[in-house]
């Protein structure tokens, strides 16, 4: 009878046991709500699942296989594969989807039901007219009710670019004040090296009073502009790469940036003019020019305002990600 009670005794223990262990692998939002194994996010309490992450993934990769071939997804910038870079946008796209219809549906907006439809349907006649998509799509689950998913995500994101587009667009004394203050070109030079103890090397001599564009032709890797004391000339938003873009466009005239990292390596940037409305105006630009300006200007603060929306809605969400799950 001793045996029978200590062996119950003992079982009941590794029962709880587990069941604590269990407990302990299960992961929980930032409320403290259980969330499903399958879930790779939550936002403001709605789960996001690996199913609907899977396929959005199959197919941004069926894209990139037929425009770059399979053996893109080993590469590797700046020490991460693409594919887990891809894998940790479309992540983010997913969240970013989620508060944006999150946000509009909060707004007058109504999405129309035969929208939906009328897209759908337009779709999927397209679709039948590629054998080899339409087996992908079945191969991969991609069927009705996700297509008319993305279908609505991209309705409201839309919407949601107009609303900010009427917003920007509205505010004339921000517009006008920007004229004068926005930079729309810049003049400038940098120097590119491999190294980031070369780049802070060659930081040094410049803040030493140094010659910026011999140390250019001395130091630079970049073979189309070194030569010249590392000038790239006049150049508009959208031109350079994204971080040497917005350092650039920081500075004032005559100043120098720090140690910038790029896919390229380490750029020292230099610029020598900065370009608003208003100086291309004085500077006898045509009329033509000046609204093409304008509306990139436009563009820019929109986009800009559009970035700083997403930001506030990240920020006043529940936000939580699980990117092991999606290795």
């Amino acid at each position: 009878m001793k045996t029978i009670k200590r062996s119950l005794s003992l079982t009941l223990a590794l029962i709880l046991v587990l069941a604590l262990s269990l407990g302990g692998c299960q992961k929980k939002d930032s409320n403290g709500a259980v969330v499903p194994e399958n879930a790779v996010a939550v936002v403001n309490g709605e789960v996001m699942d690996l199913e609907t992450f899977n396929k959005a993934f199959a197919m941004v990769e069926r894209s990139y296989n037929e425009l770059y071939g399979d053996t893109i997804w080993t590469q590797e910038i700046q020490g991460q594969t693409v594919r887990d870079m891809i894998r940790e946008r479309i992540l983010e796209a997913m969240v970013v989807e989620k508060l944006i219809i999150g946000h509009v549906s909060s707004t007058d907006y109504k999405l129309s039901e035969e929208e939906v439809e009328e897209a759908y349907t337009a779709f999927m006649e397209t679709a039948a007219e590629d054998a080899d998509l339409t087996a992908f799509y079945e191969a991969n689950g991609i069927d009705e009710a996700y297509i008319k998913s993305q279908i609505e995500s991209k309705l409201y994101t839309e919407e949601f670019e107009r609303q900010v587009y009427t917003e920007v667009e509205s505010d004339t004394a921000n517009l006008e004040s920007l004229y004068d203050t926005y930079p729309l070109q810049v003049d400038a030079s940098h120097i590119l090296v491999a190294e980031a103890a070369l780049a802070d090397e060659i930081k040094g001599k410049i803040a030493a009073g140094e010659d910026f564009a011999e140390l250019a032709k001395q130091y630079s890797v970049d073979t189309g502009s070194a030569q010249t004391g590392g000038a790239l000339g006049l150049f508009g938003r959208g031109t350079m790469v994204e971080e040497f873009e917005k350092a650039a466009f920081a500075l004032k005239a005559g100043e120098v940036s720090e140690v910038i990292q790029s896919q390229f390596g380490y750029h020292i940037i230099k610029v020598h003019d900065v370009q608003t409305l208003n100086t291309m105006k004085a500077n006898g630009a045509s009329e033509q020019e000046i609204e093409i300006q304008k509306s990139a200007l436009l563009s820019n603060i929109a986009q800009d305002a559009y970035q700083a929306k997403i930001d506030a809605l990240r920020a006043e969400a529940t936000v939580d990600t699980f990117p092991e799950r999606i290795k």
